[in-house]
């Protein structure tokens, strides 16, 4: 019996340090996951815009015009998830032989409609007018968060 009441204290200094490992550290492993994935999840849904400081120092232009290209400012309107109206931005660019035919540019993540205009001469040799767009969240576009092509897919229907 003396035998047991000697591990008495032992028990109770060693009791403070199996709740920290099995219950305080996994809590605060937990929260600091959920603050990573949400701070991660922040960050992708708000892309760094294409500035026309930006583009010129990578892409070496500002407008279809730095390319030859003749061009006209367009702009419209769409809905978000939760109705409000964001303006899209784009460039049109005409071809006189398109026989109404368009091709539609679309940038990539983090990028702006001046990115994709690379691509423009290419369709106007073929024949095609171009529309290059921002899409929501990027360069000249309105919008807050950019979901990847969940909602940006509603930004090309008709």
């Amino acid at each position: 019996m003396s035998h047991y009441l000697s591990l008495a204290p032992r028990l109770v200094s060693i009791i403070p340090a199996v709740i920290l490992v099995l219950v305080i550290l996994p809590l605060t492993a937990i929260l600091l996951a959920l603050v990573c994935a949400y701070m991660m999840a922040l960050q992708m849904l708000q892309p760094p815009r294409m500035s026309e400081g930006k583009a010129f120092y990578v892409l070496k232009r500002l407008s279809p015009g730095d390319l030859g290209m003749g061009f006209e400012d367009v702009a419209f309107s769409v809905r978000d998830a939760a109705g409000e109206a964001i303006r899209l931005s784009g460039w049109w660019i005409p071809c006189p032989a398109s026989a109404g035919r368009c091709a539609i540019l679309l940038h990539g993540y983090a990028d702006a409609k001046v990115g994709g205009i690379a691509w423009a001469p290419l369709f106007i040799s073929l024949g095609y007018n171009v529309l290059a767009i921002d899409l929501r969240a990027h360069g000249d576009s309105g919008g807050r968060y950019s979901t990847g092509g969940y909602f940006e897919r509603d930004d090309l229907k008709p």
